[in-house]
């Protein structure tokens, strides 16, 4: 059970040196993904703004 538990973990670090390696990533166990979701002008972003700051959102 050690060695299978080694194994795996030498499996996850050599995976995270790949990554790391190739990516240049500084922690190899940390994901960002990123996804847009709306594009927005920046006169909508103040008006949200606005309204949140001033209570007016739902």
């Amino acid at each position: 059970m050690v060695q299978g538990r080694r194994a795996i973990a030498q499996s996850a670090s050599d995976a995270g040196a790949q990554r790391q390696e190739s990516h240049g990533q500084s922690d190899p166990g940390e994901w960002m993904i990123g996804h847009s979701i709306e594009q927005v002008t920046p006169e909508e972003v103040q008006r949200r703004y606005d309204a949140l700051t001033k209570g007016e959102v739902r």
